[in-house]
């Protein structure tokens, strides 16, 4: 990748790229909201398997990388509408009955999708203690976390882009540290108290990141949560 740089650097037929970072600071400032908020996804999603395997030892941590992965057809799902959320709520930032409607059809959809599959998994996954016993230590694990990221994730994939729209980016940061700030003081507890269901952890996070998305929409929007489901 280096010499790549190099050579494009030196056969490129245009003006030279310029190393004055001035114009950048202008930029930084307004990225930096998104920036941060990428970072700790990052470090959650780098050393929260770090952190397991050092508190709990690798088998536990080779359990709950199992029953993480149940879960990514959910995650997969929800990333989906995120995206296509955080599109259209930009547009309609200054319309708050349009964003209230954009907030209840993305509820009605995600729900479509994932609760089928959260109530498939949830029912299917104690068969894997027969078909693959080394892995009945993760079972309940992935329901846990499958049953509370299929309900939590339902919220925060149709609350998390408006809350973008209104509050810019601070909304992210409050999400996304909420998140693993609290994964990462769960684990600390669960190793205090001897336990080692991480899934727990995880669904405290979900719950909490959640929490904070509907308490920064609520206010100003008063979607019909229940109802729209």
């Amino acid at each position: 990748c280096f010499y790549y740089t190099i050579a494009l650097y030196r056969l490129v037929p245009i003006r030279r790229v310029s190393f004055d970072l001035r114009p950048v600071r202008a930029l930084a400032s307004d990225s930096i909201g998104f920036s941060t908020s990428t970072l700790v996804t990052v470090a959650r999603d780098s050393l929260t398997p770090i952190l397991i395997a050092r508190f709990f030892g690798l088998e536990i941590a080779g359990l709950w990388n199992f029953a993480w992965r149940i879960g990514q057809f959910l995650s997969l799902t929800f990333e989906g509408y995120l995206r296509a959320g955080v599109a259209a709520a930009a547009r309609l930032a200054s319309r708050t009955e349009s964003l209230r409607e954009l907030a209840g059809s993305t509820l009605r959809g995600a729900a479509n999708i994932a609760f089928p599959i959260v109530a498939l998994a949830y029912a299917v996954l104690p068969l894997l203690s027969r078909i693959l016993p080394r892995w009945t230590g993760a079972v309940s694990m992935a329901q846990v976390y499958v049953l509370t990221l299929g309900v939590a994730g339902v919220y925060t994939a149709a609350l998390s882009p408006v809350a973008l729209a209104l509050r810019g980016p601070r909304a992210s940061m409050a999400e996304q540290a909420t998140y693993t700030g609290t994964i990462w003081v769960g684990l600390v507890m669960l190793q205090l108290f001897g336990m080692s269901n991480v899934a727990v952890t995880y669904a405290a996070g979900l719950i909490a990141s959640a929490a904070v998305v509907y308490a920064l929409t609520q206010r100003q929007l008063h979607v019909p949560l229940v109802k729209a489901l």
